[in-house]
């Protein structure tokens, strides 16, 4: 199956992606602010907060370790990250598909705290 975030990826290395996530949301919710990171974004969306706790969430889902330690990934070679994996919910994929999953998926929050901070 596809990487479901893909669009928000684009040609973008995913694993920089990743590595300046949590640089950019700090950033972010500095401009932001406490009282403006309680409001959605529009009527049924998340807030800030909302988003970011959503991330922190993920962090356990797409295993702290290896978000954490990006020297791991950037050790992989292109026959590691070609190798089968199997998602519970999504079948198989290649851990390339993985990383860029984890990568798209920080984009796309990243564009809804982007727009909240304007």
């Amino acid at each position: 199956m596809l990487n479901p975030y893909a669009s928000h990826l684009g040609d973008l290395d995913p694993v920089e992606v990743i590595a300046t996530t949590p640089a950019k949301l700090r950033a972010l919710l500095d401009t932001i602010g406490g009282e403006r990171a309680e409001q959605p974004r529009a009527p049924g969306k998340w807030s800030a907060r909302e988003i970011v706790c959503h991330l922190a969430d993920c962090e356990v889902a797409f295993a702290f370790r290896l978000r954490r330690n990006l020297a791991l990934v950037r050790s992989f070679s292109t026959a590691d990250l070609a190798r089968p994996v199997n998602h519970p919910e999504r079948g198989d994929m290649t851990l390339q598909t993985i990383v860029e999953t984890m990568a798209g998926h920080d984009r796309n929050h990243l564009k809804q705290v982007e727009e909240i901070a304007g």
